[in-house]
């Protein structure tokens, strides 16, 4: 479990936001709007966020922060 926590925080920071934004619940758009980026821009970032944490899918990714205990606080100190 660290193990993996230790992937979580080894992300880039410019992926970190746009993860915090997700487990907030946003979509793709409203993470956009939110963090002033393009929407391909963000599309761009959660496909880098499936492959360095090996999941397909955004419940996947959910599902793995949720087990891991990942909160929003996290990523945004950091961010």
């Amino acid at each position: 479990e660290g193990e993996n926590l230790t992937v979580i925080n080894d992300l880039p920071l410019q992926l970190k936001p746009t993860l915090a934004r997700l487990l907030t619940g946003d979509s793709e758009k409203q993470a956009a709007l939110q963090l002033d980026l393009s929407q391909h821009t963000v599309h761009q970032y959660v496909k880098s966020l499936h492959r360095r944490l090996g999941v397909r899918s955004r419940g996947e990714l959910m599902a793995l922060c949720q087990r891991l205990g990942v909160r929003v606080d996290q990523l945004d100190a950091e961010a």
